[in-house]
């Protein structure tokens, strides 16, 4: 997409710059991009071809807007920027959990191993010596006792969890959806971040390709990708024709990081509303991978922390009431 992006950059026409990607590729690349061009050639818009040919929603969305700012050779480019930085992201997700998942895979089976052979040993010998466990032994030892009725139960919670959010999914609003989302207290931070420079980066966009304000946010509410979206700009513009301003309907959204409000008062004073809200898009993206590589490298120490303290539980159940032993003797 960003080789494309550069070719229409250059000045290729349409067609011809796509055609150019078939070369050097693999078979089931060239069959999708002759699909491309035949669905071209039948006079869909790019948004709608990229959409029969099951492209990520993000990715249709960007190039709708780009098509209506006229700016397609840019939106070529950035959505392919978007796909590389959420491929690198997976990629170092995976390197990260590779091994802590190597070592849960371990834990359950030092578990399984422990509970089937050694503990019921150590049990018996225990309870022929008539000593006075420690309160760590004896929690373990009574849930090896009961590990199947814990593991069935824990099960049995994770089917409820599953169900209630297929349900919750199915059948609540959107609205529901990201209020509900907005409670949680990590998630929320990350969910204005990603509202704030989704809004500010179409609507800047649009804006800068020349559209008044009431017709950006028609075009916002005309596209079929992001039903949140397309709701919130028609509301936003039914309040706009009722002579509301602009920055006071954005500061009594949730949805929008605090700062959204100023930066759109700082560009309707400079008389540079599109570009400003363009450039701050950019800012709040950066934020967003900041803070994606934070989780990334968090999720790592925690995940072994975790695993390391089940494992010395796992130990000092065992070992404490031996060391009492030997003291006694």
């Amino acid at each position: 997409m960003i080789s494309c992006g550069r070719c229409l950059a250059q000045g290729y026409p349409l067609h011809l710059a796509i055609e150019l990607q078939t070369y050097q590729q693999k078979k089931h690349v060239r069959d999708a991009i002759q699909q491309f061009l035949a669905l071209l050639k039948k006079g869909y818009s790019v948004h709608d071809v990229l959409k029969a040919l099951d492209f990520p929603h993000d990715v249709c969305s960007l190039l709708y807007y780009a098509e209506q700012s006229g700016r397609l050779a840019d939106g070529f480019c950035e959505s392919g920027d978007m796909v590389l930085k959420r491929e690198k992201h997976k990629e170092a997700l995976q390197k990260l959990l590779r091994y802590p998942l190597f070592l849960i895979w371990m834990l359950f089976m030092m578990i399984y191993l422990v509970s089937s052979f050694l503990f019921p040993s150590f049990k018996a010998l225990y309870e022929s010596m008539t000593i006075d466990l420690p309160l760590i032994t004896k929690v373990i030892l009574a849930a090896n006792d009961h590990i199947a009725v814990i593991g069935l139960s824990i099960l049995c919670l994770v089917i409820l969890l599953l169900l209630a959010v297929y349900l919750f999914h199915k059948l609540s609003s959107v609205e529901k959806k990201i209020t509900l989302l907005l409670k949680i207290p990590f998630i929320s931070s990350y969910i204005k971040l990603y509202f704030t420079h989704y809004f500010s980066f179409h609507f800047g966009s649009l804006l800068r390709s020349g559209m008044p304000v009431h017709d950006a946010i028609a075009t916002l509410s005309k596209q079929e990708f992001t039903t949140f979206f397309q709701t919130e700009a028609r509301r936003i513009g039914e309040q706009l024709k009722n002579g509301e301003r602009f920055e006071e309907i954005i500061r009594r959204k949730p949805y929008y990081d605090k700062e959204f409000v100023h930066v759109i008062m700082n560009g309707q004073l400079n008389g540079m509303l599109g570009a400003t809200l363009f450039t701050y898009s950019e800012t709040v993206l950066a934020k967003m991978e900041e803070k994606t590589k934070v989780l990334l490298t968090v999720i790592q120490p925690a995940t072994l922390v975790l695993i390391g303290g089940l494992v010395l539980t796992l130990f000092m159940s065992i070992l404490l009431p031996v060391f009492h032993i030997m003291n006694g003797l």
